[in-house]
């Protein structure tokens, strides 16, 4: 058994994320930059999979970075058993002009 890292790097999309009533209104530009490390046992990470639970993930509308978060990483462990570790960091691209807003997560089995 061999333990591999795959990453999807800047994953930019559009959702609507937020708890003040701007944030409400209108989709933001979001970036996800994620790690995930996973054993190979001759069969790989399916990575478009991974891809589109991401995605699919953000057209439920969360409130905030935290929720959306704590849902991919209940719903990453549910769909991928052979993921034992990963980190993903979800970044609010336009919220200020001067600076980015991130907020990460780290799970290990």
């Amino acid at each position: 058994m061999q333990v591999f890292e795959i990453s999807l790097e800047n994953l930019r999309f559009k959702s609507i994320i937020g708890i003040l009533d701007f944030e409400r209104q209108k989709e933001q530009d979001l970036r996800i930059d994620a790690k995930f490390s996973y054993e190979f046992r001759g069969d790989f990470l399916d990575y478009r999979l991974l891809k589109d639970l991401i995605l699919s993930a953000f057209k439920q509308n969360f409130d905030t970075l935290e929720n959306a978060l704590l849902y991919l990483k209940q719903a990453i462990q549910k769909e991928f058993k052979n993921i034992n570790k990963f980190e993903i960091k979800l970044t609010k691209l336009e919220i200020f002009k001067d600076c980015l807003v991130s907020l990460k997560i780290d799970c290990e089995r």
